[in-house]
């Protein structure tokens, strides 16, 4: 359950980036439709350079780490764009980073979402996911068409990316915390009974 939420909010985040850089890029920063292209390009190839990542890390993290990772990229991404609103004329490259680490961190963490979220279901791999997918795409589909009533600009866009992807990262370390629990010190064992005086236990 958690994986599903984590990864559906930040899916859920990752379309926000869909519906609205067209029109922050070009609307309100003046790209041409030609470098638009390009910059959809790049995010396209991080979104998949991201994904194959996972591979040469699998031995180093666990599923749940590297979820946990990739929402925390999201979310680094979405706090850019927040940060791009703080001057008066905000930077296009900090847009641009800050997109492109939405992208990538989705790429990440998506694979290992559905990979936890598909874990215990092999009787039922097909309903499972189903609703893994409706989930995702449900989220995103009710996430872009409410933030659209309020407007299509770079603030709703990074508000909406911010607070999705710190829910998503919240319930990637429930998550964690549930699979991997931290390891409680045992106390000392008892010293064994000895008529010895040259035997003294360990403080």
């Amino acid at each position: 359950m958690l994986s599903t939420v984590g990864s559906s909010l930040a899916g859920a985040a990752f379309f926000v980036y869909l519906a609205a850089s067209s029109f922050i890029l070009q609307g309100i920063f003046g790209l041409s439709p030609q470098l638009f292209s390009v910059v959809f390009a790049v995010n396209a190839v991080g979104f998949i350079a991201a994904g194959q990542a996972n591979r040469p890390l699998m031995k180093t993290f666990s599923t749940a780490t590297r979820l946990l990772l990739g929402v925390a990229v999201c979310l680094a991404g979405g706090l850019l764009l927040i940060a791009a609103l703080l001057p008066t004329d905000p930077p296009l490259p900090v847009v641009l980073v800050g997109f492109l680490a939405v992208t990538s961190g989705y790429g990440f963490a998506s694979p290992n979402g559905a990979t936890l979220a598909m874990a215990d279901q092999q009787s039922r791999a097909g309903s499972a996911a189903a609703l893994f997918g409706l989930a995702q795409y449900g989220t995103g589909a009710v996430v872009v068409a409410l933030g659209g009533l309020a407007g299509v600009y770079l603030s709703t866009a990074g508000c909406l990316i911010t607070g999705l992807t710190a829910a998503a990262l919240l319930s990637a370390t429930m998550l964690r915390r549930r699979i991997h629990p931290p390891r409680r010190q045992l106390p000392p064992a008892p010293c064994p009974p000895s008529d010895s005086d040259q035997i003294h236990c360990p403080a």
